[in-house]
Parts: structure tokens; sequence; C-alpha cells
């Protein structure tokens, strides 16, 4: 039983140093990213860095089968099974074909959002990992009860088309980065504090 349990914690261990990213302890509460699309890790872990660094908060990355639903909430019911308690919430990221053309949807009674990877592809790898950072924050930001603003800089901004997608900006507007770090706090999740530029014995800090 022992060699069993070490072996699942190496293993597990090793899933994150793959990604790039930290796995988190057991026992923080965390935003699941859960990728059911078979996302190359070119894309997918700059994604999930991103995430992290701009919001602060553990995040937990799993891979399962990539499998077919009809439409997006079928894909957050189905992936439920993988919800763990310490997940504040879920992003999932699904392979919605050529039949869903919604980007994605919230399902705030699941405590869950779905990102359609195939609805946001582009050729271009740079576009294709900005798009999906942006919906990754829309969909985290809309779970933690953000509104669309008007502020065209603001990444919970409504948009029509792809190419209003690209314009958009990538981060939540100062009072809505306000709003989610005191949600993150009251669901009790660890915010991580930035680290202070490091500044030269003798150089002057204004330059």
């Amino acid at each position: 039983m022992s060699r069993f349990i070490l072996s699942t914690v190496l293993a597990s261990s090793l899933l994150a140093l793959c990604l790039g990213v930290e796995a988190e302890p057991a026992h923080h509460k965390s935003i699941a990213i859960i990728d059911a699309s078979g996302l190359d890790p070119k894309v997918l872990v700059p994604v999930c860095e991103y995430v992290k660094g701009q919001l602060r908060v553990p995040v937990r990355v799993q891979h399962v089968k990539r499998f077919e639903a009809p439409f997006l909430r079928a894909f957050a019911k189905k992936l439920q099974v993988y919800k763990q308690p310490d997940d504040v919430c879920v992003i999932v990221l699904v392979p919605g074909g050529n039949a869903i053309k919604l980007h994605s949807t919230v399902e705030r009674d699941l405590q869950m959002a779905t990102v359609n990877v195939s609805a946001l592809h582009s050729d271009d790898p740079v576009k294709m990992v900005k798009r999906l950072q942006r919906h990754v924050m829309r969909g985290v930001g809309f779970l933690f009860g953000l509104k669309p603003a008007p502020d065209p800089h603001c990444v919970t901004k409504h948009y029509r088309t792809l190419e209003d997608l690209d314009k958009m900006g990538m981060n939540y507007c100062p009072p809505s980065q306000g709003k989610f770090r005191a949600e993150a706090l009251k669901r009790g999740m660890t915010v991580f504090t930035p680290p202070r530029p490091q500044v030269k014995r003798g150089a002057d800090p204004l330059k």
C-alpha cells in the first residue's frame, strides 16, 4: 500500500513538473483548469501560468480524456466528477467541434465555465494562447461575481467577433481586481503578494 501511495504522489508531481505549473497542496483552495481538449502543452502551459500570475491564487491543472458532447453545458455536467473539494471553481477547456459556435459558457449553478477551444482556434499560436487566456480569465471573473465592464481594456467586456476579442485587454479593470481579491479571500483562498522589484545597491529606484 505504501508503494502505491508513493507512486501516486510521484506521478502527480511529475505531471505538474511537465506542465510547468506548480502543484498546489491539497489543503489549498484552488481554481481548477481541466483540459479535455488535448491541448498542446506549448499552448496550455502559458495559459495556466498567465492566469496564476495575474490572479495570484493557487491554480490546479488536470488532463482528462478527450470526448465529444452536443453542447457546452453537457461538457460541464460530465466533467463535474473531476471537481475536487478544494476547487472553488472549475474552468474546462473542451473540443466544441464545428457544430458548437459559442465561445464559452458560464454555469454558475455548477461553479464551472466551459471554453470552446475549437471556436477560438487560430493558426497563429500566440493569438491562440491569448484568446484562451482571455476566456479563462473571463470565466473565473464571472464565476466570482464580476459583471461585464464597459472599459475596452477590461477582459470582461462584451464582444461580438474574434477580431473584437483579439483587441480586448487581458486582465480585469482596477475596480474588478479589488472585487476579485475580496471574493477570493471570502472563499478561503490564499492570495499571494506580488514580489517587490529588486533594486541594486546604490541604484536610483526611480530610474
